[in-house]
């Protein structure tokens, strides 16, 4: 039997378009795939100071209503509280009292809106979500509500803390960058206890139906984890490259390349590849070319290093037009948690990908045939070498979006079938509830 078209309420931590980082991308991949089969309402929060008229004008074409809110607050009083509340609890989170402060008019517009439309179905994405949208407010919708986990903020903080101080160690200068400065201050202000944390964390799950994971391994940690208390479902993002976009050059600039934000995980990344990959490749090719792009440039900055043969550019025109330029795509990350972007966007532009483990993670590797995972620094250097001469032929895994979007909704379908989601009439959010949570 057809199914009727649901009304979903997607809501996340910040508004796309633009895209500014891989959260943002995996936001307007679900805007873009429910709305092929469902009336999707929208409930987004300013993360960033960006125009917000852009996403507007997609809101509307895309989603029969929209709210664009305001994120957390930026003042120094709260931030003072919440790491001081942090400190004491170890907790990822500061009491609600704190994390909800002055969000009143917030709360009311929230009200008013789910008051003006009915929703079948609600469907968050992170946890930090929970407090911008209100804890008792999420508890009280009355509708099936789904989360998509997007990655362990646990197990990333923990990685976060190790990886900062590592690298600071070794490039005191980084100290210098702001943001390293405010995350080091960050740092030292709060704490981390990971028994309290998942405690938290376990209370915060139960607020919602299902939990959707993008990463097997994530998948699998969560299940075993919460032991069967909640539903928890694997469902990878729906990113592909649109079916219009022309195939990237055959006669690139530079050999390989990696695009980033100014993430610890990112710098750490290409510091390696730069100290440790680099020069075994110059031994073998001198002209080797690799450009860095991206927010990560930033940092990088700081160090007073330069690498023979690599351009670091801070700004690109758009995303297509740096995989253009690149022969391959390099993820020499150490560090991270939940499902690594950058290497779904370099297989949607049509790349080969060298990576580590880290690189990878999250990713279903049988599906990618271009896809090799190295973590050692000369089997990553030879690879590298082999590539650039052409003496390793791969075909390319070029995913269209069309493709990736029929069976992301097709997999949806499924779990909405499996936690017994009647589209042909309302008030089953209790017996859902109910079920999947047994």
């Amino acid at each position: 039997m057809k199914r009727r078209r649901l009304r979903i309420c997607f809501v996340a931590e910040q508004f796309v378009p633009p895209v500014l980082d891989g959260s943002g991308l995996v936001y307007k991949a679900w805007l873009d795939a429910l709305s092929q089969h469902h009336d999707v309402y929208a409930i987004l929060f300013t993360q960033y100071p960006v125009d917000t008229r852009e996403a507007t004008d997609y809101l509307r074409k895309i989603s029969c209503e929209h709210l664009i809110l305001p994120g957390v607050p930026a003042g120094r009083i709260w931030k003072t509280l919440r790491a001081a509340a942090r400190y004491f609890s170890g907790n990822l989170f500061a009491p609600r009292i704190i994390e909800e402060y002055g969000r009143g008019i917030v709360k009311k517009r929230i009200s008013a809106f789910l008051q003006s439309n009915q929703i079948d179905l609600f469907v968050f994405s992170k946890l930090l979500i929970v407090h911008q949208f209100g804890y008792e407010a999420i508890a009280r919708l009355g509708a099936p509500c789904f989360i998509d986990i997007h990655d362990d903020g646990i197990e990333n903080e923990r990685m976060l803390r190790a990886a900062t101080a590592r690298l600071l160690q070794n490039y005191p200068s980084l100290s210098h960058y702001k943001p390293y400065g405010r995350l080091l201050m960050r740092q030292r202000l709060s704490r981390l206890s990971i028994h309290s944390a998942r405690l938290e964390e376990r209370r915060m799950l139960e607020l919602f139906d299902c939990i959707l994971f993008g990463s097997v391994e994530e998948w699998n940690a969560y299940r075993e984890r919460l032991a069967g208390t909640s539903c928890c479902e694997f469902l990878p993002w729906p990113i592909g490259v649109p079916d219009s976009t022309p195939a990237a050059s055959n006669t690139p600039e530079f050999h390989a390349g990696f695009i980033g934000s100014s993430s610890v995980f990112n710098t750490e990344g290409i510091i390696y590849f730069c100290t440790r990959i680099l020069p075994l490749i110059l031994q073998e090719i001198p002209d080797f070319r690799c450009l860095i792009a991206g927010r990560v440039s930033d940092p990088l900055s700081q160090i007073g290093q330069s690498w023979p043969g690599v351009s670091i550019e801070p700004y690109v025109e758009d995303v297509g037009s740096f995989y253009a330029r690149i022969g391959t795509s390099i993820v020499p990350l150490l560090g991270g948690t939940g499902v690594s972007l950058k290497t779904l966007e370099a297989i949607a532009h049509g790349k080969p990908v060298v990576a580590t483990s880290v690189g990878v993670r999250g990713i279903q590797r049988e599906l990618y045939p271009d896809v090799i995972v190295i973590d050692d620094p000369d089997l990553f250097a030879q690879k590298l070498i082999d590539l650039s001469r052409g003496d390793a032929r791969l075909k390319k895994s070029r995913i269209p979006h069309s493709v990736v979007a029929a069976n992301f909704l097709d997999a949806f379908d499924r779990i909405l079938e499996r936690l017994w989601i009647d589209p042909q009439k309302r008030g089953v959010g209790a017996s859902m509830g109910s079920s999947a949570n047994s």
